[in-house]
Protein backbone atom coordinates (compact mmCIF):
# COMPACT_ATOMS: atom_id res chain seq x y z
CA UNK A 1 0.00 0.00 0.00
CA UNK A 2 1.24 3.14 -0.67
CA UNK A 3 0.09 6.34 1.28
CA UNK A 4 -0.54 9.24 -0.15
CA UNK A 5 -0.01 13.18 0.87
CA UNK A 6 -2.15 15.95 0.75
CA UNK A 7 0.02 17.13 -3.17
CA UNK A 8 1.42 14.36 -4.49
CA UNK A 9 2.51 16.90 -7.14
CA UNK A 10 4.85 15.18 -10.23
CA UNK A 11 4.46 11.77 -8.73
CA UNK A 12 6.11 9.07 -10.99
CA UNK A 13 4.54 5.73 -9.94
CA UNK A 14 5.16 2.52 -11.97
CA UNK A 15 4.38 -1.04 -10.71
CA UNK A 16 4.17 -4.40 -12.43
CA UNK A 17 1.53 -5.86 -9.68
CA UNK A 18 -1.45 -4.59 -8.07
CA UNK A 19 -1.29 -1.27 -6.05
CA UNK A 20 -3.37 0.03 -3.36
CA UNK A 21 -3.14 4.48 -2.93
CA UNK A 22 -4.41 5.49 0.35
CA UNK A 23 -4.50 9.26 -0.12
CA UNK A 24 -6.09 9.70 3.57
CA UNK A 25 -7.66 13.58 3.44
CA UNK A 26 -7.72 15.54 0.38
CA UNK A 27 -5.56 14.41 -2.75
CA UNK A 28 -4.29 16.16 -5.74
CA UNK A 29 -2.35 14.07 -7.92
CA UNK A 30 -0.17 15.40 -11.16
CA UNK A 31 1.97 12.76 -12.00
CA UNK A 32 1.93 9.90 -14.25
CA UNK A 33 1.19 6.51 -12.74
CA UNK A 34 1.41 3.21 -14.03
CA UNK A 35 -0.12 0.09 -12.71
CA UNK A 36 0.46 -3.18 -14.27
CA UNK A 37 -2.12 -5.10 -12.23
CA UNK A 38 -5.33 -3.59 -10.43
CA UNK A 39 -5.91 -0.24 -8.65
CA UNK A 40 -7.59 0.28 -5.54
CA UNK A 41 -7.89 3.95 -4.65
CA UNK A 42 -9.10 5.39 -1.70
CA UNK A 43 -9.73 9.00 -0.28
CA UNK A 44 -11.65 10.47 2.33
CA UNK A 45 -11.75 13.73 0.81
CA UNK A 46 -11.53 15.78 -2.29
CA UNK A 47 -9.59 14.17 -5.08
CA UNK A 48 -8.44 15.78 -8.03
CA UNK A 49 -6.60 13.78 -10.84
CA UNK A 50 -4.35 16.13 -13.07
CA UNK A 51 -1.93 13.78 -14.41
CA UNK A 52 -1.56 10.15 -16.57
CA UNK A 53 -3.01 7.00 -14.77
CA UNK A 54 -2.70 3.86 -16.43
CA UNK A 55 -4.45 0.95 -15.05
CA UNK A 56 -3.92 -2.57 -16.51
CA UNK A 57 -6.32 -4.32 -14.14
CA UNK A 58 -9.43 -4.03 -12.40
CA UNK A 59 -9.87 -0.42 -10.93
CA UNK A 60 -11.62 0.55 -7.76
CA UNK A 61 -11.73 4.44 -6.91
CA UNK A 62 -13.84 5.25 -3.73
CA UNK A 63 -13.87 8.88 -2.98
CA UNK A 64 -15.08 10.70 0.35
CA UNK A 65 -15.59 13.85 -1.08
CA UNK A 66 -16.04 15.63 -4.20
CA UNK A 67 -13.73 13.82 -6.89
CA UNK A 68 -12.40 15.70 -10.36
CA UNK A 69 -10.66 14.08 -13.40
CA UNK A 70 -8.62 16.83 -15.56
CA UNK A 71 -6.01 14.59 -16.82
CA UNK A 72 -6.15 10.91 -18.55
CA UNK A 73 -7.36 8.11 -17.26
CA UNK A 74 -7.13 4.77 -18.58
CA UNK A 75 -8.75 1.50 -17.03
CA UNK A 76 -7.90 -1.49 -19.55
CA UNK A 77 -10.50 -3.72 -17.02
CA UNK A 78 -13.52 -2.82 -15.46
CA UNK A 79 -13.58 0.58 -13.42
CA UNK A 80 -15.90 1.30 -10.47
CA UNK A 81 -16.22 4.72 -9.21
CA UNK A 82 -17.47 5.16 -5.54
CA UNK A 83 -17.78 9.20 -5.38
CA UNK A 84 -19.70 11.11 -1.75
CA UNK A 85 -19.55 14.13 -3.12
CA UNK A 86 -19.47 15.70 -6.78
CA UNK A 87 -17.82 14.01 -9.79
CA UNK A 88 -16.27 16.55 -12.88
CA UNK A 89 -14.79 15.27 -15.94
CA UNK A 90 -12.76 17.57 -17.37
CA UNK A 91 -10.47 14.69 -18.94
CA UNK A 92 -10.45 11.22 -20.25
CA UNK A 93 -11.92 8.51 -19.13
CA UNK A 94 -11.01 5.36 -21.64
CA UNK A 95 -12.35 1.72 -19.86
CA UNK A 96 -11.87 -1.48 -21.80
CA UNK A 97 -14.82 -3.47 -20.24
CA UNK A 98 -17.19 -2.47 -17.98
CA UNK A 99 -17.87 1.33 -16.51
CA UNK A 100 -19.78 2.13 -13.18
CA UNK A 101 -19.97 5.38 -11.85
CA UNK A 102 -21.98 6.30 -8.43
CA UNK A 103 -22.45 9.54 -7.23
CA UNK A 104 -23.93 10.90 -4.31
CA UNK A 105 -23.61 14.34 -5.48
CA UNK A 106 -23.63 16.12 -8.90
CA UNK A 107 -22.04 14.54 -11.80
CA UNK A 108 -20.43 16.68 -14.89
CA UNK A 109 -18.72 14.40 -17.92
CA UNK A 110 -17.55 17.50 -19.59
CA UNK A 111 -14.72 15.69 -21.73
CA UNK A 112 -14.24 12.12 -23.33
CA UNK A 113 -15.70 9.09 -22.03
CA UNK A 114 -14.96 5.86 -23.52
CA UNK A 115 -16.25 2.09 -22.38
CA UNK A 116 -16.23 -1.09 -24.75
CA UNK A 117 -18.24 -3.09 -22.25
CA UNK A 118 -21.36 -1.50 -20.32
CA UNK A 119 -21.54 1.86 -19.06
CA UNK A 120 -24.04 2.22 -16.03
CA UNK A 121 -24.21 5.63 -14.29
CA UNK A 122 -26.19 6.03 -10.79
CA UNK A 123 -26.46 9.96 -9.97
CA UNK A 124 -28.09 10.69 -6.88
CA UNK A 125 -28.19 14.01 -7.84
CA UNK A 126 -28.47 16.05 -10.94
CA UNK A 127 -25.92 14.45 -14.10
CA UNK A 128 -24.94 16.41 -16.70
CA UNK A 129 -23.39 14.73 -20.16
CA UNK A 130 -22.51 17.87 -21.90
CA UNK A 131 -18.60 16.03 -23.80
CA UNK A 132 -18.51 12.82 -25.52
CA UNK A 133 -19.85 9.39 -23.98
CA UNK A 134 -19.24 6.38 -26.12
CA UNK A 135 -20.26 2.94 -25.17
CA UNK A 136 -20.01 -0.41 -26.79
CA UNK A 137 -22.39 -2.19 -24.53
CA UNK A 138 -25.39 -0.76 -22.82
CA UNK A 139 -26.18 2.19 -20.92
CA UNK A 140 -28.26 2.41 -17.86
CA UNK A 141 -28.65 6.09 -16.54
CA UNK A 142 -30.49 6.64 -13.33
CA UNK A 143 -30.91 10.06 -12.05
CA UNK A 144 -32.39 11.80 -9.24
CA UNK A 145 -32.19 14.69 -9.83
CA UNK A 146 -32.18 16.71 -13.62
CA UNK A 147 -30.48 15.24 -15.75
CA UNK A 148 -29.14 17.07 -19.28
CA UNK A 149 -27.09 15.05 -22.48
CA UNK A 150 -25.87 18.25 -24.40
CA UNK A 151 -23.14 16.36 -25.70
CA UNK A 152 -22.33 13.42 -28.19
CA UNK A 153 -23.66 9.98 -26.88
CA UNK A 154 -23.38 6.78 -28.94
CA UNK A 155 -24.37 3.65 -27.44
CA UNK A 156 -23.82 0.65 -29.38
CA UNK A 157 -26.45 -1.30 -26.85
CA UNK A 158 -29.61 -0.79 -25.33
CA UNK A 159 -30.17 2.43 -23.49
CA UNK A 160 -32.06 2.72 -20.36
CA UNK A 161 -32.65 5.91 -19.41
CA UNK A 162 -34.67 6.96 -15.85
CA UNK A 163 -34.78 10.55 -14.28
CA UNK A 164 -36.61 11.06 -11.45
CA UNK A 165 -36.99 14.69 -12.19
CA UNK A 166 -36.39 16.92 -15.74
CA UNK A 167 -34.70 15.70 -19.03
CA UNK A 168 -33.02 17.70 -21.55
CA UNK A 169 -32.09 16.01 -24.60
CA UNK A 170 -30.46 18.43 -27.29
CA UNK A 171 -27.18 17.10 -28.25
CA UNK A 172 -26.50 14.49 -30.09
CA UNK A 173 -28.04 10.60 -29.11
CA UNK A 174 -27.14 7.66 -31.26
CA UNK A 175 -28.43 4.47 -30.08
CA UNK A 176 -28.09 1.08 -31.51
CA UNK A 177 -30.68 -1.08 -30.07
CA UNK A 178 -34.23 -0.26 -27.99
CA UNK A 179 -33.89 2.74 -26.20
CA UNK A 180 -36.09 3.12 -23.07
CA UNK A 181 -36.79 6.65 -21.32
CA UNK A 182 -38.50 7.08 -17.64
CA UNK A 183 -39.05 10.28 -16.67
CA UNK A 184 -40.83 11.43 -13.74
CA UNK A 185 -40.69 15.44 -14.34
CA UNK A 186 -40.30 17.34 -18.38
CA UNK A 187 -38.85 15.80 -21.06
CA UNK A 188 -37.67 17.76 -23.55
CA UNK A 189 -35.87 16.23 -26.85
CA UNK A 190 -34.59 19.03 -29.25
CA UNK A 191 -31.67 17.61 -30.94
CA UNK A 192 -31.60 16.50 -34.74
CA UNK A 193 -29.64 13.78 -34.50
CA UNK A 194 -31.28 11.16 -31.89
CA UNK A 195 -31.25 7.87 -33.86
CA UNK A 196 -32.93 4.62 -32.29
Amino acid sequence: MIRLGSEAEGIIFDVASDATLDGGAAVTMTGDVVVGGALDLDSDGTTTLIGTLDVAGLSDLNVGGDLAIDGSYTGKESTTINVTGSTTLDGTLDVTNALRLTGAGAITLADTVTATGNATINGKASVSLNGSLDVDGNLDLDSVGNTTLTGILDIAGTSDLTVSDNLVIDGNYTGGAKVTIDVVGTTAITNSGENA
